[in-house]
């Protein structure tokens, strides 16, 4: 047995070659998916995270100020003469205008002379007269007589519009944009509130029917993220056009911190983003509160060609609907001992290759007075942020210990003794960071698509970074149990996807 710190771990561990799929831009199951822009109205978004809000309710909508610019890139010049056939006619028209100018207005002074002679006008005035037919005539007649009086004045004046009229249409090509700053309403989803798989029911361990299909969906969601290409990793969006919320910097400031403009720079904190939506197709800059959970995995421990019954911290660990002392299944009546690990242990009632590649367990759980619906507590704490972390937001006096994760990978060790496993244990400590984003938004396409730019700590007050969605246990058991699951990938199949996403978070997975 060897046991290493992180920074010994190896970067990759030694995967075995036999993965569906070579080519993963090539066969992701996306690329048989339609994008939509974002969420719809009334439409739930299934988001596969520990803290996943999976149904409407936890769809809020507030007013907050947002400042609109009703600009498209077709405003710009070169786009509106290429595409608009207004601008043709303008074109055309600016042309024609001087033409059509010049003939009547030289017209007019041919006329006005006649009339001057016919009334017994001046010379002088006839010569101005006839001699200002065109704007070019106009002024060498002013030069060579050297007159200015009134007629002169009025010549210049009336033929300057020439010229200037042309322009004038041919400023109606050029196009600025207004800006137009009003508030409208921003509605997204509210991450911070109870997970669905807090509110599900559960029969004996096992789900009911009912939740069945929530959980299968969940299950070809979580593959399809996984598996998705670079390009899709590193957007600032995900495959339905919610935006992603970066993890901010252990060492940020304070303040607000500009997000790295350098995309492979930039760690989200889940594949599947919020949803953000609006009723204005201008651009759009306004904030959101939201959390995700953060790991620092100091410990990994590598047990090479061993069986995983074997692994100390593993062996130990107990199934989050089984009771160690009275058998049961319930978790509202369960204790849970604090600094032992409760997890699912895939292996029950299943053959040495039947169960999953991995596995997660937890050291601790908040008391059951926070979650059981029978323990006696004030009236006050009927609400439905029950079996989440925002109620412990106003609770002073309270010893929150830090809450550690345990991570179980199973991989086989090499080509030649593929009877045997190398199985790896990494212990992570966990906590719930809560920040604020600012979120720009534009319009491409008649369609919203948004990115954060900035981002800072929260400054609401929120309960304690050491309590997460993964505190509760009714939401931690089917996190446990169905997800290590999800992919369908046994440990006698190729090499599971989400060991591959472990390994290389960027690049896609087969």
């Amino acid at each position: 047995m060897s046991t290493r710190r992180s920074n010994d771990f190896p970067v990759s561990p030694i995967l075995p070659e036999e993965t569906s799929y070579a080519d993963p831009e090539q066969h992701t199951p996306e690329r048989n998916l339609e994008r939509p822009a974002g969420a719809e109205p009334g439409v739930s978004e299934t988001v596969v995270s520990p803290s996943s809000p999976l149904s409407d309710r936890n769809h809020e909508e507030g007013s907050r100020p947002v400042a609109t610019e009703d600009k498209t890139p077709e405003s710009s010049p070169s786009n509106f003469r290429k595409n608009n056939k207004t601008a043709v006619s303008i074109i055309l028209v600016s042309t024609l205008f001087p033409i059509l100018f010049a003939s009547v207005v030289g017209r007019l002074m041919f006329e006005s002379a006649r009339w001057k002679l016919e009334k017994g006008g001046s010379l002088g005035s006839l010569e101005q007269l006839m001699g200002s037919r065109t704007v070019g005539s106009t002024l060498w007649t002013v030069i060579q007589f050297r007159t200015v009086n009134l007629l002169a004045a009025a010549l210049v004046l009336v033929w300057a519009f020439s010229p200037l009229g042309a322009q004038a249409i041919l400023r109606m090509l050029n196009s600025r944009s207004r800006t137009d700053s009003r508030s409208v309403t921003i509605a997204s989803f509210d991450n911070l509130s109870r997970s669905w798989f807090a509110s599900m029911v559960s029969v004996g361990g096992v789900s009911g029917g009912q939740n069945r299909g929530l959980l299968e969906d969940i299950a070809n969601i979580y593959t399809i993220v996984i598996m998705e290409p670079r390009s899709n990793k590193l957007d600032a969006v995900d495959l339905w056009g919610n935006v992603k919320i970066p993890m901010m910097d252990s060492d940020a400031t304070d303040g607000w911190n500009k997000v790295a403009g350098d995309v492979n720079k930039i760690q989200y904190s889940s594949l599947v983003g919020i949803p953000v939506s609006y009723d204005n197709l201008g651009d759009a800059t306004f904030s959101l509160e939201s959390s995700y959970l953060d790991l620092e995995c100091p410990e990994a421990d590598r047990f090479l060609g061993g069986e995983l019954r074997y692994a100390p911290k593993w062996s130990n660990v107990t199934d989050v609907f089984i009771s160690p002392t009275t058998g049961s299944n319930n978790p509202r009546t369960d204790k849970y001992p604090n600094g032992t690990w409760h997890g699912y242990d895939h292996r029950r009632n299943t053959s040495d290759s039947g169960y999953p590649q991995w596995g997660i367990a937890v050291d601790r759980f908040v008391d059951r007075f926070w979650f059981d619906d029978e323990s006696p507590r004030p009236e006050s704490y009927d609400n439905p942020y029950l079996d989440c972390p925002i109620v412990f937001t106003n609770e002073t006096g309270m010893d929150f210990s830090p809450t550690k994760l345990l991570l179980r990978l199973s991989l086989r060790a090499s080509s030649i003794q593929y009877w045997m496993m190398d199985e790896i244990e990494i212990t992570c400590h966990m906590s719930q960071k809560y920040v604020e984003s600012r979120i720009s938004c534009s319009n491409e396409n008649d369609k919203h698509r948004c990115k954060v730019v900035e981002q800072r700590r929260s400054e609401k007050r929120h309960s304690p970074e050491s309590i997460s969605h993964l505190s509760f246990p009714r939401a931690f058991n089917y996190i446990a149990r169905d997800l290590p699951a999800a992919t369908g990938k046994q440990l006698a199949d190729a090499t599971d996807p989400s060991v591959f996403y472990l390994a290389h978070p960027i690049r896609a997975t087969a």
